[in-house]
């Protein structure tokens, strides 16, 4: 969020491999900075919220857009040793490379292996780390419930091991054809 990384100073680290990070974020950032769409924003307030992004963000990229929990694990240590960051975004999970061989352990096993090697990343970098993972069950169309953390896929880990969990839900983004 904008406000708390302008009242703490802080700099985050994101990396998605489901979208062109960089553009995308900044598209959304610029009409946070400003409160208003890009579309109405002068050059100057752009050139402004650019520097502002520029100066809060650092936008990890693995060559290949599919890396592994190590690979971010690294990636994060050297972001936040070199560049001062704080916290780190992951989005989404779905897209990390499951590195393990399921003959030796669980889908359950290796999540809650992932998880706790983050948490004890975080703790010995010192930084927040958010993990995006979207829901993998119907709960909404088959269960009539919003989803929670027991939806996402794999393990019900993500509820019982995360220091903090959320999920948001969105029951109709569109409806009668306007957003």
């Amino acid at each position: 969020d904008q406000k708390i990384v302008c009242r703490y100073h802080l700099k985050i680290a994101a990396f998605s491999a489901e979208t062109r990070l960089k553009p995308f974020f900044r598209r959304n950032m610029r009409q946070f900075y400003w409160s208003k769409r890009e579309a109405m924003l002068t050059d100057e307030q752009i050139k402004r919220a650019d520097e502002w992004i520029e100066e809060h963000f650092l936008f990890l990229e693995h060559p290949k857009e599919r890396p592994t929990v190590s690979w971010i694990v690294n990636t994060a240590e050297v972001a936040v040793q070199r560049h001062g960051c704080r916290a780190i975004l992951l989005d989404p999970w779905n897209k990390l490379r499951l590195d393990y061989d399921p003959r030796d352990t669980t889908e359950a096993r290796y999540i809650g292996d992932a998880l706790d090697l983050f948490i004890d990343m975080s703790r010995g970098l010192n930084v927040h780390t958010q993990i995006i993972a979207h829901p993998s069950k119907p709960d909404w169309q088959v269960r009539k419930h919003a989803p929670d953390l027991y939806s996402v896929s794999g393990s019900a880990l993500w509820n019982d091991r995360v220091d903090a969990g959320y999920c948001m839900f969105r029951p109709e983004i569109v409806k009668d054809g306007e957003r």
